[in-house]
């Protein structure tokens, strides 16, 4: 013999019962109206913080390009004077001797070819250790970003998906 289950008016009360517990946590249009608005306001600061970063970054790009060609005219000025002090040096050595001369331009040459190529990848190393930096920086911003973003519109859909249920 089966147990008689609740009557029609226990199932009505019971259902009543779960509404009225359910109903109150519901988000209303208005409450999903109200989160968009936060969520385009959230968004427009972002947009404002990326492009703000992204000018700063491009200024300080600029200026480590500027010094960095403010150094490379300095040191082609100083390597300049230099060229010039031993070209006087060596034209009254060949008067003395044609040879001698030519071995000591050779040997010149070589050593200024070794520290124009030094000079050039210090600074070589220096302008990609710089870009690296900055390209680190701005990878790790828009990756916190798009976490940001995903958490809000997950947020949002399950919002959006718990309203339709009960729309």
């Amino acid at each position: 013999m089966t147990t008689p289950g609740p009557n029609l008016e226990e199932r009505v009360t019971i259902l009543e019962t779960r509404f009225d517990t359910i109903l109150p946590t519901l988000a209303t249009k208005e409450d999903i109206a109200r989160l968009e608005g936060k969520i385009d306001a959230m968004d427009a600061r972002l947009g404002g913080r990326i492009d703000a970063m992204d000018e700063r970054l491009g200024g300080e790009i600029e200026a480590t390009n500027r010094r960095l060609e403010v150094k490379m005219c300095a040191m082609n000025e100083r390597l300049g004077g230099r060229i010039d002090a031993m070209d006087e040096r060596l034209s009254g050595e060949i008067k003395a001797s044609n040879g001698q001369l030519e071995v000591k331009m050779c040997a010149m040459n070589e050593r200024l070819g070794g520290r124009i190529d030094a000079m050039d990848e210090r600074l070589g190393g220096e302008i990609e250790a710089t870009n690296r930096r900055l390209e680190g920086k701005i990878d790790a911003m828009g990756n916190r970003l798009l976490i940001r973003f995903t958490g809000v519109m997950a947020a949002l859909l399950a919002i959006a998906v718990a309203a339709a249920r009960f729309l």
